[in-house]
């Protein structure tokens, strides 16, 4: 067998043998799921409940719009900063202040 064709047969067999293992985890992690899962909570309509329920969703609301403004703000900073947000313009721009102090420490 010629120096390729073992070199071709090696990377073949590495490569199958690297993806039936990351099957195998994710089969293991799948399984695992299912028999240690979470039992879901039922909620009930009573009075109070029901207010809980209401509490909880309005916070998980309040997140999500706190999550948007702070991404918002961190986009509009950058923007600002640098203009053009573009990798090139970033990679050319000099390292920050952070960056020259932290080296010195």
């Amino acid at each position: 067998m010629s120096e390729l064709a073992q070199g071709l047969q090696l990377s073949v067999l590495g490569i199958l043998i690297t993806f039936a293992s990351l099957g195998l985890l994710v089969l293991i992690m799948i399984v695992l799921r299912e028999l240690f899962s979470a039992p879901e909570r039922s909620v009930s309509t009573g009075p109070g409940k029901e207010a809980q329920v209401d509490q909880v969703s309005d916070r998980e609301a309040v997140r999500k719009r706190v999550a948007g403004i702070a991404v918002s703000i961190a986009y509009a900073n950058m923007h600002r900063k640098h203009g053009d947000s573009n990798l090139g313009h970033l990679l050319e721009s000099p390292p920050g202040r952070y960056w020259r102090d932290s080296r010195h420490a």
